[in-house]
């Protein structure tokens, strides 16, 4: 959006956006009125598509999550294995696995 609309939308009242936004949701309903039944299913399948691609994208970044901790957690109890084998005492192995 341009400055020159976003100062108009900054400056303009309640009243008027409220207009502005019933005038936009009566052009949709028209359009809507209008399509046939081919474009009604077009729009509803891209918008079923998206949200499939939406929920996907929240499933792969939550897999992601999870890879990242179990890789952490496999860090930590690999490092606390070596430190035990070397006869290091679970104080030590706190200190080394979690300085500071």
């Amino acid at each position: 959006m341009g400055q020159r609309s976003q100062q108009r939308r900054a400056e303009e009242t309640e009243e008027q956006r409220n207009s502005r936004l019933a005038i936009m949701a009566q052009r949709g309903q028209e359009r809507r009125a209008e399509e046939t039944d081919e474009q009604r299913n077009s729009r509803l399948s891209a918008m079923l598509q998206h949200a499939r691609e939406r929920r996907l994208n929240v499933i792969e970044r939550q897999n992601h999550h999870q890879i990242q901790t179990f890789y952490a957690a496999r860090t930590v109890l690999n490092r606390r294995t070596q430190l035990w084998r070397n006869g290091q005492s679970v104080s030590e192995m706190r200190r080394a696995v979690f300085p500071g």
